[in-house]
């Protein structure tokens, strides 16, 4: 994410800020749920793509990042001994890095 629309660094911060807080509170809520299902990801990553747009991300962007964890979650959670939980979380991030 970089500075646009003519914001400032401080709105900059506080926006950044309040995305991190977003993504933090939707991985606390994945780990505190009983079960981990398809419902349960895709309100995580509803609720990680509404931060994202609510801090001017591109929408493409934001619309590859959902498809691409999803992808990865259903291809690797079939391998056994995997935790589905660190799973989603390491996709997500990856994506948010790559």
């Amino acid at each position: 994410l970089k500075p646009s629309c003519g914001r400032s660094n401080l709105q900059f911060a506080m926006v950044l800020g309040e995305l991190g807080q977003r993504i933090t509170a939707s991985f606390r809520r994945l780990n505190q749920a009983p079960i981990i299902d398809d419902d349960l990801l895709d309100e995580v990553l509803k609720e990680i793509a509404a931060a994202l747009l609510h801090a001017d991300v591109n929408v493409r962007y934001v619309s590859e990042l959902r498809s691409n964890v999803k992808k990865r979650v259903l291809l690797e959670s079939d391998a056994s001994g995997v935790n589905k939980r660190k799973l989603i979380q390491k996709a997500v991030v990856e994506e948010l890095v790559r």
